[in-house]
């Protein structure tokens, strides 16, 4: 079965276009590292080797805030939060995951 991406992004009023944009690659990251993005910052922050590499991937990203969907033990996808610090960006991730009965993403 081919993988579908879907993607519903959101943003606030007040909040910067690029936000969105972050927020998007938090997801698209969690869900094809199959971790969260701040596992995936440790690991890439690990040798100078693999830091050097990320800058040449396109959307990966290592703030906080991306955490994977997990459904009946498989990940279906990401989930990515954008605009306030990190923790709370997972905070907001955490909470959507659990109000849709998929867990905190961890």
């Amino acid at each position: 079965m081919k993988p579908v991406l879907r993607s519903a992004p959101a943003r606030m009023d007040g909040v910067a276009a690029q936000t969105l944009d972050f927020a998007v690659d938090k997801a698209f990251t969690a869900a094809t590292m199959r971790r969260s993005t701040l596992d995936f910052c440790v690991r890439m922050n690990s040798t100078d080797e693999r830091r050097a590499g990320l800058a040449n991937r396109h959307r990966l990203i290592t703030w906080e805030g991306g955490l994977p969907i997990v459904h009946n033990g498989i990940i279906v996808g990401g989930v990515g939060v954008s605009g306030v610090q990190g923790h709370e960006d997972v905070e907001c991730a955490q909470a959507a995951l659990h109000s849709l009965g998929l867990g905190n993403g961890t």
